[in-house]
């Protein structure tokens, strides 16, 4: 009984400068963890894909995403509470609330689960299902498992750092979560990505590719090509950039949901066979182009789903 008051509620046991030292280690250890497994936590509820974003952008997600928790709980703290209220004590406590949630990174790193951070688009129940094992069910209880537990010690973070209780308890901590997922994904979350879609572009631009762009005859697939992908939900623009004026420049987009250069890797031709890979989004194309280099048919395929993609030079 008293390990399990322990579990959920360490805080009599601990110092606010001790919770506060683990709490700030716990942040950077979640955000490498989410950036070695593809993910990263937009806010404290929503775990997401971040498998083109650098690392130092998901550092400064966990960052900010922990500062905001600190200074929302803090303001709200002050405003009900009767008794008097210190940033260390709210900050140390709410940092140190965040540790369990090391626990979903770990989950997320089976391939079972991590598929899921992708979902491409067009997904159907059925694409779902033919992923769905029950390994992939395991891992996400646990991390829903952990989650819960970091919400019962935020609960009571907010209970022993503001000295709040009854309704004044439950405002504090509903207004809290509530107003800092708020402004992180309508507010931080986007400038953040801004500068994450800006890297981006300077990668792609740069990027160079270690393959020529003629085909046999001395014909060039440098230039744009453009195709739809037809999935059963929508279609979508692809389009294709190859640019040989000085070195092989390499990149997509796909203009019906963002103008980002997306870089491409593995560029390969070899004869009329043209093949390339994202993998950032789990992309691969093989295809074939034709002889006047007017137009490359071949298949997209995005986590195990394939479409057709045929593109025409413009």
């Amino acid at each position: 009984m008293k390990f399990a008051k322990l579990l959920f509620n360490p805080y009599e046991k601990l110092s606010e400068k001790i919770s506060l030292t683990l709490g700030i280690l716990s942040v950077f250890i979640i955000s490498v963890s989410s950036y070695a497994v593809g993910g990263m936590f937009s806010d404290i509820l929503n775990f997401t894909s971040a498998k083109n974003v650098p690392l130092a952008v998901v550092i400064l997600l966990g960052v900010s995403n922990a500062a905001l928790l600190c200074a929302v709980f803090f303001l709200i703290s002050k405003i009900l509470s009767r008794s008097k209220v210190r940033f260390i004590d709210v900050a140390g406590f709410v940092l140190f609330a965040q540790i369990p949630l090391i626990a979903t990174p770990l989950c997320f790193a089976s391939d079972s689960l991590n598929i899921f951070l992708d979902i491409p688009p067009n997904a159907t129940n059925e694409w779902i299902l033919s992923h769905w094992t029950f390994k992939s069910g395991l891992l996400m209880c646990v991390s829903f498992i952990f989650f819960i537990w970091s919400m019962v010690l935020l609960f009571k973070a907010v209970k022993v750092a503001a000295n709040l209780g009854g309704w004044r308890l439950w405002t504090t901590f509903i207004a809290g979560l509530v107003l800092s997922t708020s402004i992180m994904r309508l507010f931080i979350f986007p400038a953040i990505l801004k500068t994450n879609f800006n890297q981006c572009d300077s990668y792609a631009t740069e990027n160079s590719a270690p393959t020529s762009t003629v085909l046999n005859k001395g014909v060039s697939v440098s230039g744009t090509y453009e195709g739809k992908l037809k999935f059963p939900m929508q279609t979508l623009r692809f389009r294709l950039y190859m640019d040989n004026s000085n070195k092989l420049n390499v990149y997509a987009t796909s203009p019906d949901q963002s103008p980002a250069k997306i870089p491409i890797e593995d560029l390969k031709i070899q004869g009329l066979s043209l093949t390339f890979s994202i993998p950032a989004l789990g992309v691969k194309f093989h295809g074939k182009v034709s002889p006047d280099a007017a137009h490359i048919n071949g298949t997209f395929e995005q986590h195990g789903f394939k479409v057709p993609l045929n593109m025409l030079k413009l």
